[in-house]
């Protein structure tokens, strides 16, 4: 172990790759301008025990603990007086992420790139004391309940203490700092796109339900490949009276009739909402005796001026156990706040829709995303262009009235007043899966046997 008084070191080993936005950069790894910040408010808010509430924890730790911070405390800015330095220590390797189901791509503008590196995290300040409050133990729980970068909660950008001044660390040690009885997910694999993979397919079978019953190939429907979301289950078993936005959806959208019977709420958003969500295409023989019919994959933005992203209550921390197991641990962000989220109204619009067209010279169709706006479909110059050849005219046609039951649409929508014990809901989801279940791709094929247990 190091004897220097001044210094912590920090070998970290990475689980998942990190998305990176300097990726074509040199020594492109773990941003210190990310972790710094982030590593500050959990021992400010472990040492003040103020959780929840980051304004007031940092104006008590001014008053006591003025010495710890930079300029004694009187700087308007509240930072811990240490240095950090993250620098690789092994060969970095670069990957396009665009393939990874949790992936989004409207993340920004700017090249984002998976980064795979080993990192050597160093942390230095003068100040003896505050190197003695940054320790083994804080260091472990910080990066046991964090991940880095974008989709963090989704199990991307998973970084692990392998060593801390030279003092090697196990499974058992960072089990430790999780609450006790934590789930995880259990698998025999350690590629990152398998491990990905399940977490989108658990993800989505709680919050927004699979459907990959119609085959386009066969043409069949098999409603074995239909599993129905359980927040739904749970809102109809545990909130008595209401029922969550999809009916909603399909009312004001997508003509379908009414159902007096239940008050439709935005139940959704309370998991988590990114800024738009969007329904795929239905199919008469997946649907029997019903009238909903999505003729193209349909985008609908969602907007509420002082709430511009929902954060998801729970966070993935992927861990490879070595030779060729991977344990997906399930934690509750300590930062979600439900509270601030009950009976507020989101705007929903009609953002975009995707259709097939021909176009001359080309073999093949393409896919051609079309804008829902104020403007006739017919003025477009993609739809008169379009419309010169003749291949193209029977799904023109199918498109203008596509266009036109949409457009001009939007609706208001609330969350619901009651909360959600997002405890309790991932307990009995994980009653309804079963100790063992299989996590399937969009072609029902297997892609990992997955076993729930827990610490």
């Amino acid at each position: 172990m190091s004897n220097n008084p001044f210094k912590l070191e920090v070998k970290l080993k990475q689980h998942t790759p990190l998305i990176h936005f300097q990726s074509e950069q040199v020594g492109a790894t773990l941003r210190a301008t990310e972790v710094k910040p982030k590593l500050d408010r959990f021992l400010i808010e472990k040492k003040t025990k103020i959780f929840n509430d980051y304004e007031k924890a940092k104006k008590v730790f001014k008053e006591k603990y003025a010495h710890f911070l930079v300029g004694g405390g009187k700087s308007e800015h509240v930072a811990l007086d240490y240095k950090m330095k993250i620098i690789i220590s092994s060969e970095s390797s670069i990957e396009d992420p665009t393939k990874n189901p949790l992936y989004f791509g409207n993340m920004g503008n700017d090249k984002k790139r998976y980064i795979r590196s080993q990192s050597l995290l160093t942390i230095h300040s003068r100040k003896t004391e505050l190197i003695k409050n940054i320790d083994k133990d804080n260091i472990l729980h910080f990066f046991a309940l964090n991940n880095f970068g974008n989709r963090q909660s989704k199990g991307v950008g998973c970084y692990l203490p392998e060593k801390i001044n030279e003092q090697g660390i196990k499974i058992e040690d960072i089990e430790k700092c999780f609450p006790t009885q934590t789930a995880y997910l259990e698998i025999s694999n350690t590629s990152d796109d398998t491990i990905f993979r399940v977490i989108d397919y658990y993800w989505k079978r709680l919050k927004s339900g699979i459907n990959y019953s119609y085959n386009k190939n066969t043409r069949n429907c098999d409603r074995e490949k239909y599993k129905k979301s359980f927040l739904y289950t749970y809102m109809q078993e545990h909130m008595s009276g209401i029922t969550w936005e999809k009916k909603w959806v399909k009312e004001n959208f997508f003509d379908v009739g009414r159902d007096p019977k239940n008050d439709e709420k935005f139940a959704r958003a309370l998991l988590g909402l990114a800024g738009s969500f969007s329904y795929a295409v239905t199919n008469e023989k997946c649907n029997p005796g019903k009238s909903l019919y999505i003729p193209f994959k349909t985008e609908l933005s969602i907007s509420n001026d002082s709430i511009k992203r929902i954060k998801a209550p729970i966070l993935f921390k992927p861990i490879k156990i070595e030779p060729n197991k991977t344990r997906i641990y399930i934690l509750f962000d300590s930062d979600y706040q439900q509270q601030d989220l009950l009976g507020n109204a989101f705007k929903v619009d009609v953002n975009f829709y995707e259709a097939y067209i021909n176009v001359e010279g080309k073999d093949k169709k393409i896919k051609k995303r079309i804008k829902v706006n104020n403007e006739r479909i017919e003025n477009q110059k993609w739809y008169q262009d379009a419309i010169q050849l003749d291949d193209n005219k029977e799904v023109l046609e199918e498109i203008k009235d596509w266009y036109n039951q949409l457009q001009s649409k939007n609706k208001s929508i609330a969350t619901p007043s009651m909360s959600i014990d997002m405890k309790k809901m991932i307990q009995e989801y994980h009653k309804h899966l079963g100790n063992n279940f299989i996590a399937r791709d969009f072609k029902w094929n297997n892609i990992a046997n997955v076993s729930i247990k827990y610490t």
